[in-house]
């Protein structure tokens, strides 16, 4: 089966409904990718009606768990990056769909401001399937 999804002010996309337990890649836009998720809805919950769940989520989630530290994350060539306190997290979209699909990351103290408060951002890399959970960094 088909389903169509769309984003505010862009074209509606065919997504291909993927199989109970699995998903599929959707991209909304250049600057929204996200993850189509087929999951399971108990018969005891449904009085016995087979029933499955779809969900539309970030493709990027980012997190920190840095203890007294905020991270910021932002897109390879751009300016504005977001900013996460310890123990939350975010959903990760492209600032520009234009730019290098890669991230840079900072550090700086919880409530500093400025230039001088914050360390430099690392050198840009690319977010990717393949190498999910393969980033590890030193702070």
């Amino acid at each position: 089966p088909l389903a169509c999804v769309s984003l505010a002010g862009h074209d509606p996309v065919e997504v291909i409904w993927p199989g109970l337990g699995e998903s599929a890649e959707v991209v909304l836009s250049l600057k929204h990718r996200c993850v189509v998720k087929a999951e399971p809805i108990s018969t005891t919950a449904t009085f016995g009606v087979l029933c499955e769940l779809l969900t539309l989520v970030p493709s990027l989630m980012i997190f920190n768990h840095v203890q007294d530290c905020e991270v910021g994350f932002r897109q390879h060539g751009c300016t504005e990056a977001l900013w996460l306190s310890t123990a939350s997290s975010a959903p990760l979209y492209w600032r520009s769909g234009g730019k290098s699909m890669k991230i840079e990351i900072a550090v700086r103290q919880h409530g500093a401001t400025g230039p001088a408060a914050t360390s430099p951002f690392c050198a840009p890399f690319e977010v990717a399937e393949h190498g999910i959970g393969a980033f590890p960094l030193v702070l």
